[in-house]
C-alpha cells in the first residue's frame, strides 16, 4: 500500500502520486486530513475558521506584501498575488481567487499558509505564536509559514492509518528527508532516510538511501525484492 504523506492539499499530492499509481490513501496537511483510496475522509482535524479569519485580517493590515492561502479539504482560496501564483506553478493546482469574506463562508480550515520574505515570515511566526497559542505555527521554509490545529503531525497521522488498516508495525516503512518527517519515521517498523537529509536525522534511521535526485526510494525498494 502506497501512502503519500505531505503538508500539501489532496490535488497537489495527486500531481506527484498519480505518476506512480492510482486510488491510494493519503495524509494531507501533515495529518489534519486523512483520506482513503476512494477519497473518503478517515480523519479530519481542522482549525477554527474564525482563527483563520483573524490571522488573514492581521496579515492584510500589518503585512500587506505577505500572501495568504486557506485550505479546506480540496478547496484552496487565495488573493492570487504573485507569491500565490508561484505556489500554483510549483504544485500544478490553481487556487480560487478569494477575499476575507469568502474565507468566512468556509465550514472549516485544514491549513493556512503565509508566503513572504524571510524577515516578515520570522516576525509573523513570533507574533502569531504569542497570539494563537492553540495553533501549530511552523516554518516549512524561510518564506513559508504553515498554520494548523495543535497536535497535527505526520507521525500521529501514520499511526492512525496503521490502526485503520490493521497493518502490523513490522510491515511498515517510511521514507523522509527532513525534521518534519522525524515522528513519522519513528512511527513505523522500518525508517529510511534520504541521502539529502540532515546528518543527525540519518544517525537515527534504520537505513540511509540515495538522495531524492537519484531515485533514493527506488534504490531502497529494490533491495527488498
Amino acid at each position: 500500500m502506497f501512502i503519500p504523506v505531505s503538508a500539501r492539499m489532496p490535488q497537489a499530492i495527486e500531481t506527484v502520486g498519480n505518476e506512480i499509481t492510482t486510488n491510494y490513501p493519503m495524509i494531507c496537511y501533515n495529518g489534519a486530513l486523512i483520506i482513503d483510496k476512494d477519497g473518503q475522509t478517515i480523519a479530519s482535524q481542522p482549525m477554527e475558521i474564525a482563527e483563520a479569519e483573524s490571522i488573514i485580517k492581521l496579515v492584510s493590515e500589518e503585512y500587506p506584501d505577505v500572501a495568504w492561502n486557506v485550505y479546506a479539504a480540496r478547496e484552496w482560496l487565495s488573493p492570487r498575488m504573485p507569491a500565490n501564483l508561484n505556489e500554483e506553478r510549483i504544485v500544478q493546482v490553481e487556487s480560487t481567487r478569494a477575499t476575507l469574506e469568502d474565507v468566512a463562508n468556509l465550514p472549516s480550515c485544514h491549513k493556512t499558509l503565509l508566503i513572504g520574505q524571510p524577515q516578515e515570515i520570522t516576525e509573523l511566526q513570533k507574533k502569531l505564536q504569542q497570539e494563537f497559542t492553540d495553533l501549530n505555527i511552523v516554518k516549512s521554509s524561510p518564506i513559508l509559514l504553515e498554520i494548523m490545529a495543535k497536535g497535527i503531525q505526520k507521525g500521529q497521522a501514520v499511526k492512525q492509518l496503521i490502526d485503520f488498516y490493521k497493518v502490523p508495525i513490522a510491515d511498515t516503512w517510511a521514507f523522509g528527508d527532513n525534521y518534519n518527517d522525524e515522528e513519522m519515521l519513528k512511527a513505523v517498523g522500518h525508517s529510511v532516510v534520504m541521502g539529502n537529509a540532515p546528518a543527525d536525522l540519518k544517525q537515527n534511521a534504520d537505513e540511509v538511501t540515495l538522495d531524492n535526485n537519484h531515485d533514493g526510494i527506488a534504490a531502497a525498494l529494490n533491495k527488498m525484492l
